[in-house]
This record gives structure tokens, sequence and C-alpha cells, in this order.
């Protein structure tokens, strides 16, 4: 079974990617960049913060206002934890090319896309540990221009 489009690329980088194609609608291909707020520095996570002895407070302190929240169960111990995410994306260098004409008219859609993730593991009100993640890279799409009078 197919997943949804959101669960394959991730709904941070399909959210970026459809306000860029929205804005290039509305400003009339004007290339332009969309992006989030920047990620915190990974530093603290190295040298600050210490496993089962940090607070959140120290998390907030150190990392700032997390994107969201929600919680995870991992194997082997299936205990709850609470996890805050923090997250950038950036679409860059947005570009439409229209290629053909009448029945055959196509638009080419090509972006640079930066999308980091990192999630914060909370066991209670301890810090537990963190993962991160990073997809940089380039999309390409291509659409279908609507047949004259349709």
């Amino acid at each position: 079974m197919k997943q949804p489009l959101a669960a394959r690329i991730g709904l941070p980088y399909l959210l970026a990617s459809s306000l860029a194609v929205g804005s290039m609608a509305i400003t009339g291909c004007t290339p332009l960049q969309v992006a989030t707020r920047p990620m915190p520095s990974m530093e603290p996570l190295k040298s600050d913060l210490v496993r089962g002895v940090s607070t959140r407070a120290d998390v907030q302190r150190l990392l700032g206002e997390p994107s969201g929240n929600g919680s995870s169960v991992l194997p082997p111990d299936l205990s709850a934890r609470e996890v805050w995410f923090y997250q950038e994306v950036r679409v860059e260098d947005f570009k439409t090319e229209k290629a053909g004409s009448g029945v055959h008219a196509e638009t080419y859609i090509r972006a640079n896309i930066t999308q980091r993730i990192l999630l914060v593991f909370f066991m209670g009100e301890l810090y537990d540990g963190y993962m991160w993640y990073s997809n940089v890279g380039a999309v390409e799409g291509k659409t279908r221009e609507a047949a004259p009078g349709s």
C-alpha cells in the first residue's frame, strides 16, 4: 500500500514546497526563498546537556523554544517519552521553465531544498537523549498546463 505523499517526503518539506509553489504563482515566477526559523546549535547536545540529569528548562534555555512536541515509544523499553522537535526547512533557487505550447505545454519546477530535524527526548522531566537527521538536495517536478478552453 502506497503511503500518503506527506508521509513519504516529510510534512515540513511538503508544506515549504507548497508555499514556494503558491508564492511563485502569486509573484509571477520571480525567484524566491522560503525558510522556517534556523535550527539551534547542536553544540549544547554534545557539551552541556547530560542524559538523566539535565531538565526540560535546561534544554529550552540552551536550544530555545521547540517547533513542536509529541511522544514516542521505542523498543526495547516501551515507556512513553515526550519528544520536542526542532526543524529547519529552506527552499532556495526555486525556478520554473515553460516548455511546449497548447495541449503539450508543461512547466518544469526546480529547487534546492534543505531539511534538518532534531528530536529531543525526555523521560519525565529529565533529558533522555536526541536524534537528528538532514535531507539536502535538489527537487524537480513537472506539471501539465491546462489545455486552452478547458
